[in-house]
């Protein structure tokens, strides 16, 4: 591993940079960095080198799944298109497979806005929780369709990326409600009032598994089991290319635990403190998945992945 590549596993191992699709972005740029540094190297050293820095990447946060799909997707597209071309021709070949991911992934953005949009009607009160970018996009193509939904969302502890959600939405004029963590099942709840009764929720997704059950930021159980017990319909809005391969053969996912710091910077000696990043959302409690391929029931999840993205499931 070179020494630039290590310095991007630890700022991505040490939660310096956040979000899938961020972590992504960064991985495939360190990436075409590094074929610009092997170019005098021959091809065999070239495709050796570019696969063992995509895996030290991409392992840097085995629960996100993206940052992978990304690297497999780009190794794939080196492997099917190295015949009869130079070591300079291969690192603007990789250049080409970094840019093309992203450009699927802003083109996945555009095509589940459009699909989730038409889920969302006029004065609706909508719940989410945390930031998702893809949630965001698919409120604010509702809003452009002049439908006047009323966001409410929670503020995420500790790290309080409700407030980056409710700090966009705001910005493109989207009536919005932050509640604090704790208050948010029995907002959903009809013991909160019917003027604060929810009609739909959207949640975005770290990672997506085999069986259609879905992690994402800690607290997202809570909500979608309330949800469905009002029978108030819980989408996911995500990418498919977010789909976790390992659990295809094997149904374990790892949950995230974070620093205890993140909780308490200064709490007494002593005291144990388990942070939990993420939390898995029941199949059983997910309405629809929205997705590139429109809304889908969970138990598509795995046919769409095989038929769409076989290449995910090399191994790194």
């Amino acid at each position: 591993m070179s020494k630039e590549v290590q310095k991007v596993v630890k700022r991505i191992a040490s939660l310096e940079i956040q979000g899938a699709t961020n972590i992504t972005k960064i991985v495939l740029d360190t990436l075409q960095e590094e074929g610009n540094r092997l170019l005098k190297k021959s091809k065999t050293q070239f495709l050796s080198s570019i696969r063992n820095s995509g895996r030290d990447l991409a392992e840097a946060r085995p629960t996100e799944p993206l940052a992978r799909n990304g690297v497999q997707f780009v190794l794939h597209y080196l492997e099917n298109n190295k015949e009869g071309i130079s070591v300079p021709q291969m690192a603007k070949l990789l250049k080409k497979a970094c840019h093309l991911f992203l450009v699927l992934l802003k083109y996945h953005d555009g095509k589940i806005a459009e699909a989730g949009a038409p889920l969302v009607k006029s004065h609706m009160k909508v719940f989410t929780h945390c930031h998702s970018s893809t949630v965001e996009h698919i409120i604010i193509e509702a809003k452009k369709s002049e439908k006047t939904p009323h966001v409410f969302c929670t503020e995420t502890r500790p790290l309080y990326q409700g407030r980056i959600t409710a700090k966009k939405l705001l910005k493109e004029k989207v009536d919005v409600t932050m509640v604090v963590d704790s208050a948010a099942e029995f907002l959903i709840s009809k013991t909160s009032g019917k003027e604060l009764m929810m009609d739909i929720v959207f949640l975005g997704a770290d990672s997506v598994t085999s069986g259609g059950s879905v992690i994402n930021k800690v607290g997202s159980y809570g909500i979608a089991q309330v949800a469905k017990h009002e029978k108030i319909p819980v989408y996911v809005a995500t990418s498919l290319l977010k789909t976790d391969p390992e659990t295809f053969v094997s149904k374990y996912v790892g949950i995230e635990l974070r620093d205890r710091k993140e909780v308490w910077p200064q709490g007494p000696k002593g005291l144990k403190i388990v942070n939990f990043a993420f939390d898995r959302i029941p199949s059983k409690f997910i309405k629809g998945i929205v997705c590139e391929f429109g809304v889908v029931k969970p138990r598509d999840i795995a046919y769409l992945v095989e038929k769409h993205y076989p290449w995910i499931f090399r191994k790194l």
